[in-house]
């Protein structure tokens, strides 16, 4: 989104500036918002990089410390980065450094030396003990990066210039997977296998219109360094389709007699392992495990080794199940795979995706073999000069020594101009005359020393020449071919499968039917709360009042909720599937959670938004629901209740939105519309009709022309209190008035 500039009165003396808050504040959050979303927080699709790790990446490049070379101080990285291309502060750099440095990673971009952290939560050594360097799969990275082949732009300071994306070789993004928060957006995509991936995208390129069916074959899921299992294999095939969905993961247990041993824990566990073990001996205190005595931890640089000790004659399989449903051991990973395109935010099926990160490739690929034509072409340039050259040495020696000035040395060898030499021979004044060298021939012929050019290997240079006229006809030959240049591609992948130590799968995919336990804790109270830009959070614990908070509810944790858009659709969202967070945590967004486009955006300003569909069934009935334009009705509570994640809310005319979808309060006697222009309407609830969800409605307040609705209140008599524009009104104050009468000033 680009929104206009503000432009600010003029100061005159004496006089304050009257500036509008609202409008400068929300002009500046979104300011802040597309920064953070373009600058900070989300990958792009063409590289998988975000731009911290992108400038990493490129100050690597730059120091000359690729995988062959000595690993470089870390700190002298850190600095150079935030110095140079990226002023965020050295935590966030050196975190990026040694997230890529990982030995757990799936894709390591950066070789480590020194204490990088380890699996069980164990943070790094301070950037001034560490070095680190490219590994070799972050050298297939900058092995073509040059300003001819991606863009580069200015530095944030203007005093040097960077790239924009490099040049990736390989679908980083789809292999490493990312986890980015942004402002009102996220992007969740988790790790896959890299063979997998590279023969996903050799099956893409050789047939576009591949089917998901085929691509699962090659491509059956994510695949994670810590292995453990995926158990809802079913719902792949839609998440690959939509570029969002949930993934049940499970880790691996085995059972010894009376111990049950982890051996892989979930993706969400990777890097703090600590966590499960802390969270399974605060289970056993407390009684919540049944049978359970104690739990050590035997893991090590061979492995994950966590034990749990039970009781003789404990149900073990039942053990297991409680293991899971009471632990992270069993855990949901949201995918969403959002990335930016043409530096814009977007939720990409996997072959959007593909066909992304090909077009990519065909752009850096067909930038590349231009500039080895134009490489070769010059090269060739100067051969056939020298060619010319050595046989006429002895006349260029006679000008070199005899022409006047340099120009007249150019003059002579590029347009045979021999007037203004005084030559030892005629013969060589009737052969330069015939001299036609270009202008970069003629200046690489006087800069070459005298004694090279006397020493030249004419047999060489023909074979030099021979050799780059067949590189640049077959550059030329692929630019000019599809087939060619595709299987050019194909081939680039290919060797890098061959070429890299690539791991083998670890993750197994299947479905399970999850047992059903009865778990008195399982099902609980749950602290339910969304505020003002959209994030949900749900915690075991009350939460404080806070002012962001638009909304709060307790519900119970296998309830279902529901709310409503501008686009008329209606989400749906069980609490089973929201992850519990802290008090302090910050949440998920309705989006992320929901799916929902970039540009709609979720109808919450109080309690009657959001629907608890236990409320729906027993005690509300009716739903009033208005559009911009004035279309409104009055629609069952029942028709919302549904399997489906997202339903039809209401049918819409093309340029309106919904603003306005709450339950019918009990005893609501009126409807007072408000437009943007400061107009007013009051009907009787008695003038609502009626319609299914799936109707416009009929028309309860039309708007003047370039004006529309901004909010609806209901009101149960005459005494009820409204605030409009800040300001109290009694309900009263107004008249009734029926639906075809225009609306009046405030």
């Amino acid at each position: 989104m680009v929104t206009k500039k503000q432009t600010r009165p003029k100061a005159k003396t004496n006089k304050p500036i009257i500036v509008d808050f609202s409008e400068g504040f929300r002009d500046n959050f979104i300011e802040y918002g597309i920064h953070v979303i373009t600058e900070r927080a989300l990958p792009k699709v063409e590289d998988g990089l975000k731009p911290v790790q992108r400038r990493s990446l490129y100050v690597f490049f730059i120091n000359k410390a690729f995988s062959t070379a000595k690993t470089v101080k870390s700190g002298e990285i850190v600095g150079e980065v935030m110095g140079k291309y990226h002023p965020h502060g050295d935590t966030s750099i050196y975190e990026a450094i040694v997230n890529m440095a990982h030995s757990w990673n799936m894709f390591p971009l950066i070789k480590g030396k020194g204490n990088f952290g380890n699996i069980k939560g164990l943070s790094a050594a301070h950037s001034r003990y560490t070095e680190a360097k490219l590994s070799p799969y972050g050298d297939t990275f900058v092995s073509d990066l040059s300003n001819k082949i991606v863009p580069f732009v200015n530095n944030y300071s203007e005093t040097r210039t960077e790239p924009t994306v490099l040049p990736a070789k390989l679908p980083f993004l789809l292999i490493a997977g990312t986890d980015g928060l942004a402002v009102g957006m996220s992007s969740n995509i988790p790790t896959h296998n890299p063979a997998e991936a590279i023969n996903a995208t050799i099956a893409y390129l050789k047939n576009p219109k591949i089917t998901y069916d085929q691509l699962l074959k090659i491509l059956p899921g994510p695949d994670f360094t810590g292995g453990g299992e995926i158990i809802n294999k079913k719902d792949m095939a839609d998440i690959y389709k939509n570029g969002f969905g949930k993934i049940v993961m499970r880790g691996r247990v085995e059972i010894e007699q009376n111990n049950i041993i982890v051996k892989e824990v979930p993706d969400t566990l990777m890097g703090r392992t600590d966590t499960l073990l802390n969270e399974i001996a605060d289970l056993i205190l407390k009684k919540k495990l049944p049978d359970a005595i104690k739990v050590e931890d035997f893991t090590n640089k061979n492995g994950i080794a966590i034990t749990i000790k039970y009781k003789r004659g404990t149900n073990m399989k039942n053990a297991v199940n409680i293991l899971f449903a009471k632990t992270k051991l069993q855990d949901t990973i949201r995918y969403n795979f959002l990335a930016l395109s043409n530096n814009v935010p977007k939720v990409m099926p996997l072959k959007t995706y593909l066909q992304e990160y090909v077009a990519f490739q065909q752009k850096i690929l067909k930038n590349k073999l231009k500039d080895e034509i134009d490489k070769k072409s010059t090269r060739l340039d100067f051969v056939n000069a020298l060619l010319v050259a050595f046989p006429n040495i002895e006349v260029i020696v006679d000008i070199v020594r005899h022409a006047k000035s340099q120009q007249d040395m150019v003059n002579a060898l590029t347009k045979g101009k021999i007037t203004n030499i005084d030559w030892d021979l005629k013969k060589h004044a009737t052969i330069a005359s015939k001299f036609s060298f270009t202008e970069y021939q003629a200046d690489k012929i006087l800069s070459t020393p005298l004694k090279r050019l006397s020493r030249l290997d004419v047999l060489a240079l023909e074979k030099e020449k021979n050799e780059l006229e067949k590189q640049i006809s077959i550059n030329h030959d692929i630019l000019n071919s599809k087939i060619k240049f595709k299987n050019l591609l194909i081939k680039q992948h290919e060797y890098y499968l061959n070429k890299l130590d690539l791991p083998k799968r670890k993750t197994e995919i299947k479905d399970v039917d999850i047992e059903k336990i009865s778990i008195e804790s399982k099902i609980s109270d749950m602290f339910l709360t969304v505020d003002k830009f959209g994030y949900l959070k749900q915690t075991l614990e009350k939460q404080p009042d806070d002012a962001l908070n638009v909304y709060r509810n307790v519900l119970k944790s296998n309830d279902q909720i529901g709310f409503f858009t501008s686009f008329g659709n209606f989400y749906k969202l069980k609490l089973e599937d929201i992850k519990q967070s802290n008090v302090k945590d910050k949440g998920d967004t309705l989006a992320t959670l929901s799916g929902m486009d970039i540009k709609e955006h979720a109808l919450i300003q109080n309690n009657g938004d959001v629907l608890s569909f236990e409320d729906i069934n027993k005690n509300n009935p009716f739903i009033i629901q208005v559009s911009k334009l004035g279309l409104g009705k009055k629609v069952a509570s029942k028709d919302f209740v549904s399997n489906r994640k997202k339903t039809v809310g209401t049918k819409l005319k093309d340029n309106d939105e919904l603003i306005y979808s709450k339950i019918l309060e009990k005893e609501t006697s009126y409807l007072i519309f408000v437009s943007n222009n400061n107009k007013i309407k009051k009907i009787s609830i008695n003038d609502v009709n009626q319609y299914g969800k799936a109707s416009n409605g009929s028309q309860l307040s039309k708007p003047y022309e370039n004006d529309s609705i901004k909010s609806v209140y209901q009101a149960k008599s005459n005494k009820d209190i409204i605030m409009i524009n800040d300001q109290k009104y009694k309900v009263g104050d107004f008249r009734v008035s029926k639906p075809n009468h225009v609306m009046k000033d405030i």
